[in-house]
């Protein structure tokens, strides 16, 4: 769940009456700034979380410099994944799949699907070998994989293709390069020095002034499939920023 979810409304607000501090360290990386996301208080002024983590200088600067977050609520630690940076034999072209952006009315859910299909069909039609479509682990994620075989099946989507469950970072330690929206798998690609090929079609819902962030220029996101098919062939993948 992210910074509001109904249930961390509710404890936040606990929390606050109680005197108790809170502090807010996500499961991935803050790639976008999306301002629907911040958690304020009833004024709509004051953050909820008494702190933030960032990792790294990236994940750091990011709340300070974009998400404007003050200095002095935001502490700087280690990703738990530097000790895992380590990458295995790249086998795989990833495709991180997709979750459009529920706050975008513009957006829609079932739409994941067609982009995954478009993308997919675009690296066998380049006669692209040994694909995989990487969704997110967790509840539901079995039926998830099932609706995309039935999905693909329908239209007549015949390839062999692997479709993953599991943490995304052993499926991206093992991937010659990976495409996908903004999302945290940037940031672990960048940790392994592996080419992220950044899609963001209308239907996923991301506006161009969310990509912002202190691991590369997101600005040049490839919109259609045309211009993923272009980035791919010309290898114009997201250019990292080497922070200390």
């Amino acid at each position: 769940p992210g910074e509001t979810n109904f249930e961390h409304l509710i404890t936040l607000s606990i929390a606050k009456q109680l005197k108790v501090k809170s502090i807010h360290i996500l499961d991935g990386f803050p790639i976008l700034n999306d301002k629907s996301i911040e958690n304020m208080n009833e004024s709509g002024k004051i953050l909820q979380f008494s702190r933030y983590v960032g990792y790294g200088q990236a994940g750091y600067k990011h709340y300070i410099d974009i998400r404007k977050i003050p200095k002095q609520k935001v502490l700087i630690a280690q990703t738990p994944l530097a000790s895992r940076s380590t990458v295995g034999e790249n086998r795989d072209i990833l495709i991180m799949a997709y979750y459009p952006n529920q706050h975008n009315p513009e957006a829609r859910w079932d739409m994941r699907f067609k982009i995954a299909y478009e993308v997919i069909k675009l690296l066998d039609e380049s006669n692209q070998e040994s694909i995989a479509l990487k969704i997110k682990d967790g509840h539901g994620s079995k039926k998830e994989a099932a609706m995309y075989r039935l999905f693909f099946k329908i239209l007549g989507l015949d390839i062999p293709l692997k479709i993953i469950r599991g943490e995304s970072f052993d499926s991206i330690k093992t991937a010659r390069y990976v495409i996908g929206q903004a999302s945290s798998a940037i940031f672990e690609c960048a940790i392994l020095n592996i080419p992220f090929y950044l899609y963001e079609p209308n239907e996923a819902g991301t506006p161009k002034n969310y990509l912002l962030s202190h691991l590369g220029d997101l600005q040049n996101a490839s919109k259609t499939i045309d211009q993923l098919k272009k980035s791919i062939s010309a290898k114009k993948s997201i250019e990292y920023i080497k922070h200390e």
